[in-house]
């Protein structure tokens, strides 16, 4: 799965394809097609029309496969990726399901933690970045202070 660790940064979702990629692989050997040249467009839509769960689970794994299949186009083993041809199933979020922290909560949440000790600048540091950029907790824990510099007149 190395093609996941070349063009995939994030760990979560390397783990995520490499799982969908399995699954499909095992599905594929179960109809006969046992070389990766064996797949052919109608496999790949059949399976992702079969695949049970939610719709943001069939796209991931519609994605996972087109991913799968591009190395070895690249490479010159097959001459086309199957996948390529295939509809991705539709998916769409009108509305997200994570609340939003709204301008007035920020400042009560923030200023209900006790900074008088360690864990709680930690704490707020933490919250602080998360509600300042929107970004994970994931993402704000994996932080150095590197990563913050100033690109133009914006940090």
């Amino acid at each position: 799965m190395k093609f996941f660790v070349a063009n995939i940064r994030n760990t979560h979702t390397r783990r995520a394809y490499a799982r969908q990629v399995m699954q499909f692989l095992a599905w594929r050997e179960g109809r006969g097609a046992g070389q990766l040249g064996d797949v052919r467009p109608v496999m790949v839509a059949a399976y992702i029309e079969q695949m049970p769960g939610e719709p943001q689970t069939v796209k991931q794994s519609f994605s996972a496969i087109r991913m799968l299949y591009d190395w070895p186009v690249i490479g010159q083993i097959v001459p086309t990726n199957p996948a390529g041809s295939v509809r991705a199933p539709k998916y769409t979020l009108k509305k997200g399901k994570t609340l939003v922290l709204s301008r007035a909560d920020a400042p009560v949440l923030l200023d209900g933690i006790d900074a008088g000790h360690l864990i709680g600048l930690r704490d707020r540091a933490l919250i602080d970045l998360m509600t300042y950029s929107f970004a994970r907790i994931g993402a704000v824990t994996g932080m150095s202070v590197g990563d913050y510099y100033q690109s133009g007149k914006r940090w």
